[in-house]
């Protein structure tokens, strides 16, 4: 269904920017909401302004993140600035200056100085994900030369959907102290090995995750998975158009060709790619009982000869990638493209690195080279 899949991979549908989406969704919205909050228990967020699908995930990830930022500090200046609209009034005009100042005096505590250029540069790739999120609307200046000079002044004007960005939690955050609390606060009280409690973590696992894995901690929620594939593969299909694949350690959830529901591997980019290359070549080790999984079909291996592995599987095709990822070396993609398969969810990294049965799923390869394994 085109209106879940537009909810699923946006933000929130701003009226002003698509009207024609906007009431699609509003005259589905009896059915929509249904199976979203018998299934997912999400819920909707409508108003005059815009409809937001208050995601929540079964289990945080590292792709989760904004994209954009790069520091935690970021992530701060984020909260300053949404704290910063929220005494503003809906089209409300303010200039940066009265922006900065505010951010600069919550970090009164911090030694923190825009004359930085890095915090300079970190405040205006914030304020650049709040214009492409359409909580502001940048009506005159630039304040890409504020990295440059800190006088610039641009004039500004507040949307009013910054106050839906984040959501609204049962209990006050900062009695929260591990990540798993801000999962677990809608189902605060409630037994979460039964019923709908159990029925709506998996299905966002299975929607928001690459995998669900059969392991000591999520052993129940795999026995679920089995035990009820034929109703879940059924509301995949309808609702997603996706299918659902459940092996004899984990499950699946592979989309369309056609679908455009948020963010699949692979996407269309040459990194993708080389994370393919990589997976055919584990799949093909393994083939060889070069490398041997364990029980439940996870595989370790060293840091260093993962990097290896990576490294011969890129250098079939090295000559024939872009010139910006030559430029990077053999030995540093091959660091990039770890990165992105942590990113992605298909290993971890700790003392070893974990190698998740996923990567068997998804598989690729430009050419076969004789005896190479």
């Amino acid at each position: 269904m085109k209106a879940i899949e537009e909810l699923m991979s946006r933000r929130w549908i701003l009226k002003k920017d698509d009207s024609a989406l906007f009431y699609m969704i509003k005259d589905n919205l009896k059915e929509i909401k249904k199976f979203m909050q018998e299934k997912l228990g999400y819920i909707i967020v409508i108003n005059p302004q815009m409809i937001k699908l208050e995601k929540i995930p079964g289990k945080a990830e590292a792709w989760m993140g904004i994209q954009e930022f790069q520091s935690v500090r970021e992530y701060q200046m984020l909260c300053y600035v949404l704290m910063f609209l929220e005494e503003k009034e809906k089209e409300e005009q303010f200039v940066l200056s009265s922006l900065t100042e505010y951010v600069h005096a919550q970090f009164s505590e911090e030694s923190f100085d825009w004359t930085n250029f890095t915090a300079r540069r970190q405040i205006v790739k914030v304020i650049k994900y709040c214009v492409s999120q359409g909580m502001l609307i940048q009506t005159e200046g630039d304040e890409e030369r504020f990295t440059q000079d800190i006088s610039t002044e641009v004039l500004y004007e507040n949307t009013g959907t910054s106050r839906y960005f984040i959501r609204n939690f049962v209990r006050d955050v900062m009695e929260y102290e591990k990540p798993e609390d801000f999962e677990n606060s809608e189902w605060i009280n409630v037994d979460e090995d039964r019923g709908v409690v159990r029925r709506q973590r998996i299905y966002r696992k299975l929607l928001l995750s690459p995998g669900v894995y059969r392991n000591d901690d999520e052993n129940e929620d795999f026995l679920y998975i089995r035990n009820y594939r034929n109703q879940i593969s059924h509301d995949f299909e309808i609702y997603f158009n996706s299918t659902l694949h459940v092996h004899k350690t984990s499950a699946y959830i592979s989309v369309d060709e056609e679908s455009s529901m948020g963010k699949s591997f692979p996407a269309n980019n040459t990194i993708s790619d080389l994370i393919l290359f990589v997976n055919e070549k584990i799949v093909r080790k393994v083939a060889a009982y070069k490398l041997k999984p364990l029980s439940d079909e996870k595989i370790y291996m060293e840091k260093d000869s993962f990097l290896r592995l990576c490294e011969n599987a890129i250098q079939p095709y090295f000559e024939k990638l872009p010139k910006k990822y030559r430029e990077q070396g053999k030995k540093q993609l091959a660091v990039n493209v770890m990165k992105e398969m942590i990113r992605y969810g298909f290993i971890e990294e700790s003392d070893q690195v974990l190698i998740y049965p996923i990567v068997g799923k998804i598989t690729g390869g430009m050419m076969e080279r004789e005896g190479e394994i």
